[in-house]
């Protein structure tokens, strides 16, 4: 392999490990923010399995409902990616 190529190779591992570590702590800090909004319990959800609806609650419009905010979340992790690419690259 060429020293060229390794360099290359050794900056994209770099990015895409911290770009790992960034998703992890925006991850974990999602945790305590959506109890702040929501007043939901995620950790006992997640060690059970289950969660309680609240009253009026529609699980076929959560999907629905939802399919914006993750466009939107990965529209500004592929901002962020490119961004630190051409920062740092």
């Amino acid at each position: 392999m060429s020293p060229g190529l390794a360099d290359a190779l050794a900056g994209v591992h770099e990015v895409f490990a911290n770009l790992l570590i960034a998703l992890i702590v925006l991850h974990v800090l999602g945790v305590p923010i959506d109890r702040l909004l929501t007043r939901d319990d995620l950790v006992s959800a997640m060690i059970t399995g289950e969660k309680a609806m609240k009253p009026g609650f529609d699980p076929a419009q959560a999907i629905c409902s939802s399919r914006l905010l993750i466009a939107v979340t990965l529209a500004l992790a592929a901002i962020g990616a490119t961004g630190y690419i051409a920062v740092s690259g």
